[in-house]
Formats: structure tokens, C-alpha cells, sequence
């Protein structure tokens, strides 16, 4: 992770909707990894009075968490030298859009976990690789990296519901609760139209993922005893209608307005 750039949140759409907020209870102790401005942890300790530790690499955005957290380490996450400052457990451990930045995903939530409460739980936020607008990019023979969004240049690990699953397992965790942000492929950062797709659109958009943007999780060791609610990773019939209505509107819409930037 020593390659960085500025987070402060603007990506990040409203900060008191992200979704791994929605699992947080009130009068806990969270260890944040990758904590960027702390534009989460500000909402937590506002809204939720919670006692935060920070661990982020860049020291401009890791001065910015002070204002709200206990303890700021700066530090990268790819070392061990952050586990050394980290001080006691917490009833959660959140990594939100960190992951993907690693070189060794694996290993950094490992020693993670090792902070974590017997009940606690591991909130995690990564990007899905297998978007539909990133095959229409493959089939298209682009791969091209963005400042942000699902082929970020900071990028250097990518993520399948599958892989990240499996990963999850080998660290002894199970999914307790799971959410996901649904995108058309044309209203991602990179504008991939399923009528420029004819014949491949159809397979492309039926699989379960296929306009899975985001996925949300929480996740808590296999022995705790803990109910599990499904994730719901493909879109309601009507909801699957808009998304592909969406995508057709938005392909008119760049017909008619080429040189103009738009996200949603």
C-alpha cells in the first residue's frame, strides 16, 4: 500500500448513508483501517459516540481523522508495525474500500482479526470485478485504470463475490449480514452500453453479479453463534427493468451530449 492518493469521501456519496454505518450500535469501540480523512469516523462519533482508532498511510489525510478519533497510528497496512500500536480490542473492525489497495488482503485482515472481540465483527466494503461494464471493457480487448471507481490505478487486488467469499472462510469468519449497490454498466465511471453489446448483453447481464457495483458486509467468527441473513446479489424484476432502461437512456444520452461528464 505504499503507492496512495487523497480520499477525502466526495466518492463516497452521502456519508451517513454508507452502508457499513448501517451495522454500527452505538457506544462501541471501532478500529478503522485505512481510515482516509475520517469522513466515517466523524459520523460515528457524532452521530454514534463512538471510541475510534485510525490506521492510515498518508499523513496529510491521517492529521484530518485526529479531530475524531482516540488514536491515529500512521502506518502501512502491508507491514506489521500498525499491530504494534493497536491497543486492546474492538466490537468492530472496519475496512471500507481498503482492501482492494493491498498487496497481501489476507494477511492484513489476519492480524486484524486478532483485535477483534470474541461477538465482534468485521465490516468490509470492496468493488466486484466481474461488473458487467468490466466485461463489456474485456470483450472490448480495454482495461484501462480510472482515478477511481471499480479499475481505480490504485487497484492492485480484484475481488469476485467468490474469491473474496473464500477468503473470508479461510480466515475462519461467516457472513452475517450483506447489502450491495446495484449500477447499469452506462452509469459507471466507465460508460459501457449494453445496446453496443448485442450479442453478448443477454448472457452478460443474467448472471447473479452482473450489476453488483459494491458489496457490503459484516462478517463474525464461525463459532459465534449469530443469525444470517441473505444477501440478496441479484436485482428484483423491476429493479433489473430499470437498471436496463437506465442503460439505454444513458447511451442516448451521450449520443446527444458527448463531451459531458455525468455519474450516478
Amino acid at each position: 500500500m505504499s503507492n496512495y492518493k487523497y480520499y477525502g469521501g466526495e466518492n463516497f456519496g452521502v456519508v451517513s448513508k454508507h452502508k457499513l454505518l448501517n451495522w454500527v450500535k452505538p457506544n462501541t469501540r471501532i478500529l478503522e483501517l485505512g481510515a482516509a480523512t475520517g469522513y466515517m469516523n466523524k459520523y460515528l462519533k457524532n452521530n454514534l459516540n463512538c471510541t475510534i482508532t485510525c490506521v492510515e498511510l498518508n499523513p496529510e489525510m491521517a492529521q484530518k481523522t485526529t479531530e475524531f478519533s482516540e488514536k491515529t497510528i500512521i502506518a502501512d497496512l502491508d507491514d506489521d508495525l500498525w499491530c504494534n500500536e493497536v491497543e486492546g480490542l474492538f466490537d468492530y473492525i472496519i475496512l471500507a474500500d481498503v482492501l482492494e489497495h493491498l498487496r497481501k488482503p489476507e494477511d492484513t485482515l489476519s492480524k486484524a482479526i486478532n483485535f477483534l472481540k470474541h461477538e465482534g465483527e468485521l465490516l468490509l466494503s470492496i468493488p466486484n470485478i466481474s461488473h458487467s461494464a468490466v466485461i463489456f471493457s474485456l470483450y472490448d480487448g480495454d482495461f484501462t485504470y480510472n482515478d477511481w471507481g471499480l479499475l481505480d490505478d490504485t487497484h492492485i487486488h480484484f475481488f469476485t463475490w467468490k474469491t473474496f467469499e473464500k477468503m473470508l472462510s479461510n480466515l475462519n469468519m461467516k457472513l452475517v449480514e450483506g447489502d450491495v449497490k446495484f449500477k447499469a454498466p452506462a452509469c459507471t465511471e466507465l460508460k459501457k452500453f449494453m445496446i453496443k453489446h448485442p450479442l453478448i448483453a443477454p448472457f452478460v447481464i443474467i448472471r447473479k453479479d452482473a450489476f453488483i457495483y459494491q458489496f457490503y458486509t459484516s462478517w463474525k467468527r464461525k463459532g459465534v453463534s449469530a443469525s444470517s441473513k441473505k444477501m440478496i446479489r441479484r436485482p428484483a424484476f423491476f429493479l433489473f427493468i430499470k437498471l436496463i432502461l437506465e442503460d439505454v437512456s444513458y447511451f442516448f444520452y451521450s449520443l446527444m451530449f458527448p463531451n459531458k461528464k455525468f455519474r450516478k
